[in-house]
């Protein structure tokens, strides 16, 4: 009888079903666990490996935010650097043409001040030098026409002067 069965159609469905059950049975037993342990340890790899690309996504994100604040920053600070340079060379530059002016205008004033003292020496030198050139004269003069008479009549006349200016102031 298992054999005409077994030779039916039905038969054939019913070993189908008794087979795939037995199967099933021994699937479950035996290699259910395993596979849905490296099924749901392959999926949580996967998960991992998302969650991992994700965080480095956001990461290389931040990084690439971070990489640009800095470098809006560096030309910032360059910008303001070469300002600064700029205006202390500028200051440099004016502090630099006062100070020349100064030196300048000090080398003038000394300048001046030699040619005054060298000026007032030289008239002095010049006042002692026509003094004496003119008292020299007189002396020429007065001897060469002053002869002893004329030289008694001009102490007598003096003299009288003086007796003069005496009288009067008394």
């Amino acid at each position: 009888m298992l054999e005409s069965i077994l030779q039916t159609g039905v038969g054939h469905f019913l070993m189908t079903i008794v087979s795939f059950a037995i199967l099933l049975f021994i699937v479950s037993k035996f290699a259910w666990d395993p596979i849905s342990k490296i099924l749901q340890e392959r999926e949580e790899m996967i998960d991992s490996n998302i969650n991992d690309a994700k965080s480095a996504k956001e990461d290389a994100e931040a990084t690439k935010d971070e990489a640009r604040e800095m470098l809006t920053n560096a030309r910032t600070e360059a910008n303001k650097l070469v300002q600064d340079t700029k205006w202390q060379v500028s200051k440099m530059k004016a502090d630099q043409i006062d100070r020349a002016k100064e030196e300048i205008e000090e080398m003038r004033t000394q300048a001046e001040l030699s040619i005054q003292r060298e000026r007032r020496q030289m008239l002095e030198s010049m006042e002692d030098q026509i003094g004496k050139l003119s008292i020299e004269i007189a002396e020429q003069v007065l001897r060469r026409e002053v002869n002893s008479e004329d030289h008694q009549q001009l102490i007598s006349e003096l003299v009288l002067e003086m007796d003069a200016s005496i009288n009067e102031s008394r």
